[in-house]
C-alpha cells in the first residue's frame, strides 16, 4: 500500500489518500530464446546448396532480460563455428507473438560461401548468448553440398 501525506510549515499534516498496488517482478533471469529458420542456398533458396554458391541461414533470437537483438548469434557447421550472425532485423510477428515490443529486432541472418564445404549432407546449427553469458541451441538443419556449375 502506498500512502500520500502532505504537511505544511507548522509541522502539520494529514493523509491524502491510499492506494493499493502490486508490483510486478521480472522473470528469473535465464538463457535467450528463438528459432532456427532455414539453412538453405542463398540463390535458389534450396536445400541443396552449390559449392559455388553461398549458404543462407536465418532465425530470430530474443531474450527477457535483454530484448532483441541479443548479445550474439554463432552458426555451426559440422560443430565448428563458422561465424557471426547479422543481428537486429525487424520481425515483428514474434514481437506480437510474445505481446513484448522488446522483441522486434529479434532477426538474424548469416551467410557464408560454400566453396570450402566438402559434398555431401552437413549440419549447419546456430546458438545465441545473451548479456549474462547465457546460452541456447537455436535448432538445426541439414543441408546437402553438390558440385557447382
Amino acid at each position: 500500500m502506498v500512502v500520500a501525506t502532505a504537511s505544511n510549515f507548522q509541522g502539520l499534516s494529514g493523509q491524502l489518500g491510499s492506494k493499493t498496488i502490486a508490483v510486478a517482478t521480472s522473470p528469473v533471469p535465464g538463457p535467450p530464446l528463438g528459432a532456427f529458420g532455414e539453412a538453405v542456398d542463398q540463390s535458389t533458396g534450396a536445400a541443396a546448396v552449390a559449392q559455388n554458391d553461398s549458404l543462407f541461414v536465418k532465425g530470430w533470437a530474443a531474450d527477457w532480460h535483454d530484448g532483441a537483438p541479443v548479445s550474439a548469434v554463432t552458426v555451426y557447421i559440422d560443430g565448428v563455428a563458422a561465424g557471426a550472425a547479422t543481428l537486429g532485423i525487424q520481425r515483428p510477428d514474434v514481437a506480437a507473438t510474445y505481446s513484448n515490443p522488446a522483441f522486434l529486432n529479434s532477426g538474424w541472418t548469416f551467410s557464408v560461401s560454400a566453396s570450402g564445404l566438402t559434398v555431401g549432407t552437413h549440419t549447419v546449427s546456430a546458438v545465441a548468448t545473451n548479456s549474462l553469458s547465457l546460452s541456447t541451441t537455436l535448432g538445426y538443419r541439414y543441408i546437402t553440398v553438390v558440385p557447382g556449375d
